[in-house]
């Protein structure tokens, strides 16, 4: 049986064209669409735990970006939790379509603070927010399965 990679029980998908990714005059903010490839039993408990795993999926991501440009060649960046909250507000069905949308507001001296808003059917599922250390890591020396694949150096 092949090794199970983070994302293959999600299905994730741009929404949008990409433009809004990086832009030196606004915060970033990316948006994407996201569902489980498998279906769920009927669950609160592990509806919400699903949720919980999909926010934490990408909301570093919009604090990276914005300094991917001075990546130097052969380094990654490695974030690291140092918080993470969320709010439930509606039950949700986490094999259903879901908008998810992050931004971050602040990225500076190591650290970045995104934010995120989970979405189904127009209405507002839960919310969140973490705050991370950004580290630069070569490329040679790290463990790929903890490392944001974004940067020149992969």
């Amino acid at each position: 049986m092949p090794p199970t990679k983070e994302w293959d029980a999600l299905d994730v998908r741009l929404a949008g064209d990409g433009s809004q990714l990086v832009d030196p005059n606004h915060v970033t903010h990316l948006s994407l669409w996201v569902r489980t490839t498998a279906s769920l039993p009927d669950d609160r408990v592990v509806q919400r735990a699903i949720l919980a795993y999909i926010s934490d999926i990408s909301l570093m991501a919009g604090a990276v970006m914005p300094h991917l440009g001075s990546v130097p060649s052969g380094m990654v960046v490695n974030p690291a939790s140092l918080d993470h909250a969320m709010w439930f507000h509606r039950t949700a069905e986490a094999d259903c379509w879901m908008l998810y949308d992050q931004v971050s507001p602040s990225a500076s001296g190591l650290l970045g603070f995104s934010m995120g808003r989970l979405m189904q059917d127009g209405k507002l599922i839960a919310s969140c927010c973490q705050e991370g250390v950004m580290r630069l890591v070569d490329v040679n020396d790290l463990d790929a399965s903890v490392t944001f694949p974004l940067g020149r150096g992969t």
